[in-house]
């Protein structure tokens, strides 16, 4: 996209407002996001796309970030975010050779979630994983395996999303019993 944006104004002989707008264009283009901001910008963008039902448009964005992410930035939750969505866009269709590549990507999603402790990623993944598994038609016996796994991940985030309430609940009595005793103070 290298786009050039011409001065249509006929060329006059006032070299000090070229010289300003110069000045302003250097300004406008001495901000650069970072590669992280463009990946993500990327996939934000590929998930709009996603939403308005254009899958075309949002593979060429998540695939843009994907390899961005991958390449440059390392951002493996990124790069696991990337395959997700790009695994279900896959899955949603037809062919058999992007069956596979859905469960590729998204067996990659999950190992990089996993890797990263991201149990939210995991579950997500292993979601996905389930349900392309049943439009491939696989075997019942590998579907169960998943489904169960899928079942075990759920049950330790209901469990650890119970224990951070408690934790906050404790943290916010605590806060309160300092409050009290500065305001008797």
């Amino acid at each position: 996209n290298n786009d050039t944006i011409t001065d249509g104004g006929g060329g006059g002989d006032d070299d000090d407002d070229d010289d300003d707008e110069d000045d302003e264009d250097e300004d406008e283009n001495s901000f650069r996001p970072s590669l992280t901001d463009r990946a993500v910008a990327l996939f934000v963008s590929g998930f709009a796309f996603l939403e308005r039902g254009n899958q075309d448009g949002a593979k060429s964005r998540l695939s843009s970030a994907l390899k961005l992410a991958h390449a440059k930035t390392k951002d493996t939750q990124l790069v696991a975010a990337c395959l997700r969505a790009l695994g279900s866009i896959a899955s949603e269709r037809s062919a058999s050779n992007e069956q596979q590549q859905a469960l590729d990507m998204l067996q990659s999603a999950f190992t990089l979630s996993k890797a990263q402790d991201d149990l939210d990623g995991q579950v997500e993944a292993l979601r996905r994983l389930v349900e392309s598994h049943e439009k491939k038609g696989s075997s019942e016996k590998e579907k169960k395996t998943l489904s169960d796994y899928l079942q075990k991940k759920e049950k330790q985030m209901e469990d650890d999303l119970g224990k951070l309430s408690k934790e906050e609940n404790k943290n916010n009595v605590v806060m309160l019993e300092k409050g009290l005793k500065d305001l008797m103070k």
